[in-house]
């Protein structure tokens, strides 16, 4: 139902993504012990972050990460008007520090799938392309703060362990931004010869050849 009648012009978009924007920052807050409205008080600090926001346990925050992320990715790659790019800028921002604030593991699996069929949605555009750089240098930068807020918070941020964990204490963010900042350099400058190579390429693959996407 969704992908039929997905429709970005529709002003309640707007408001559905202030909503998520406004409640995985309450997620991120949480995940470096910032307990807003006391929610916290009466768990222990073993289960302290396994419970965020007003969503609940972990599990339950990567699903609503899983539906939402992509989709917000997407009217990002997609949208041609100032107000939205900027308002699907801080969305993929504040999802992507909730997103390392939680400790469970699939939602990278879950998002992984979703990146393997968002691919031919973004390549099939020149414009759409340079914004997936724009996503990158977005992960890259909220690794990168993450890791400042690690070394600043220390006991107070979530560190248990994990794909998250591993990305922040080694740096990832720094590497990401750099060779996303190439890409988006080399595909400013060579717009029309990047996105036919890339097409070109991608159109031997038959999982995620464009075509292939559309019979799908």
């Amino acid at each position: 139902y969704v992908s039929r009648f997905l429709n970005e012009k529709l002003v309640l978009w707007r408001w559905v993504f202030v909503a998520d924007t406004c409640l995985l920052l309450w997620v991120f807050l949480n995940s470096v012990s910032v307990d807003l409205f006391g929610m916290h008080a009466g768990l222990d600090s073993v289960n302290y972050f396994h419970y965020f926001a007003s969503i609940g346990q972990m599990n339950i925050v990567s699903g609503f990460l899983c539906l939402t992320l992509p989709v917000g990715i997407v009217f990002f790659l997609n949208t041609k008007k100032k107000h939205n790019i900027i308002l699907y800028s801080i969305f993929i921002c504040v999802a992507f520090m909730a997103l390392y604030g939680i400790e469970t593991e699939g939602v990278w699996i879950g998002l992984s799938f979703c990146a393997i069929f968002l691919l031919p949605f973004a390549i099939e555009d020149r414009n759409r392309l340079e914004r997936l750089m724009w996503v990158g240098i977005m992960v890259g930068g909220t690794l990168a703060f993450s890791k400042l807020l690690q070394i600043i918070l220390g006991d107070k941020m979530n560190h248990e362990g994990g794909i998250s964990y591993m990305l922040i204490t080694y740096m990832a963010g720094f590497p990401l931004i750099f060779i996303f900042l190439i890409g988006l350099f080399v595909i400013h400058k060579n717009k029309d010869k990047i996105s036919d190579k890339v097409l070109h390429i991608v159109s031997k693959l038959p999982l995620l050849s464009p075509e292939h996407a559309h019979r799908s």
